[in-house]
């Protein structure tokens, strides 16, 4: 995928004739543009209200450029993985009304994750577990509201 847009934008900034030089600077600033913009959409992500589907979908894109790490991408992803593909049933078989609602049921998954660590500071989990969570809740509420997302303004 990065490979496709990174020879996408080698092309934009192919040799141009020197006929039109206004013409050419406002070309050259076009794939910056474009890359600002495509930036800006990558980063639209709000912790605070989404599916479970689009926590899976956010989770993976947050992990191909290196915001999360792979065990955090796998637990934000593993309840929509498990739904669509029935593994959270005894049958094995897919419940199409818990499809249904992980792809349509906005969740806070910020305020989800602080509640499964108060849950473990209080059953005695183990600090590595405890500090897993941690960090996890940290990542998310840096890039919601520290800068990293387009949330920031709104902490």
């Amino acid at each position: 995928m990065k490979i496709a847009n990174q020879a996408y934008d080698y092309a934009q900034y192919q040799v141009k004739s020197p006929a039109a030089p206004d013409v050419q600077k406002s070309e050259e600033s076009a794939p910056l543009e474009a890359a600002a913009a495509e930036k800006e959409s990558q980063q639209q992500y709000d912790f605070s209200n989404m599916t479970l589907k689009e926590l899976s979908s956010a989770s993976h894109a947050l992990y191909e450029d290196g915001t999360l790490s792979l065990g955090q991408h796998a637990v934000l992803s593993l309840n929509y993985g498990a739904t669509k593909n029935g593994l959270n049933q005894a049958s094995g078989e897919v419940s199409l009304a818990q499809l249904q609602s992980a792809e349509s049921t906005k969740i806070d998954v910020i305020a989800l994750q602080k509640e499964r660590l108060q849950t473990q500071m209080q059953n005695g989990a183990s600090s590595t577990q405890i500090q897993f969570s941690k960090t996890l809740i940290s990542t998310l509420e840096s890039y919601q509201y520290g800068g990293g997302g387009r949330f920031h303004a709104s902490a």
